[in-house]
């Protein structure tokens, strides 16, 4: 079950999501709960882990409710969605029947004093 406003001068219609974050704040509540319960931060008997949960599942559903929003699949109006331009590719190294050059033959002699 999704939430959706009208459509405004400022942009298209709004979906959100507060059944969503509702579900994964229950999970993220029983991730935290285990977590406590099992590092005994909280003894498991109380009622400590259910308030845990219950935040979180409160906390997710408020999220789902008012996050901001993301961009509609198909919105394509902004100027950041344009195809970037082809690039230009250079041309390949043309190698012969013994492979590709090598710096092997390019090396420079070393410099200092000849070692003894």
């Amino acid at each position: 079950m999704a939430t959706t406003t009208e459509p405004t001068e400022a942009g298209p219609r709004v979906k959100r999501h507060p059944v969503r974050g509702l579900i994964w704040g229950f999970v993220l509540g029983i991730g935290i709960a285990i977590y406590l319960v099992i590092f005994a931060v909280i003894a498991f008997g109380t009622l400590t882990p259910f308030v845990v949960i219950g935040l979180t599942t409160i906390a997710g559903g408020l999220w789902g409710l008012f996050a901001p929003p993301k961009k509609p699949k198909g919105d394509k109006e902004t100027e950041a969605d344009e195809p970037l331009a082809p690039l230009s590719i250079p041309p390949t190294v043309q190698t012969g029947p013994g492979g590709p050059p090598s710096a092997a033959g390019k090396a420079e002699p070393p410099s200092g004093p000849p070692k003894a």
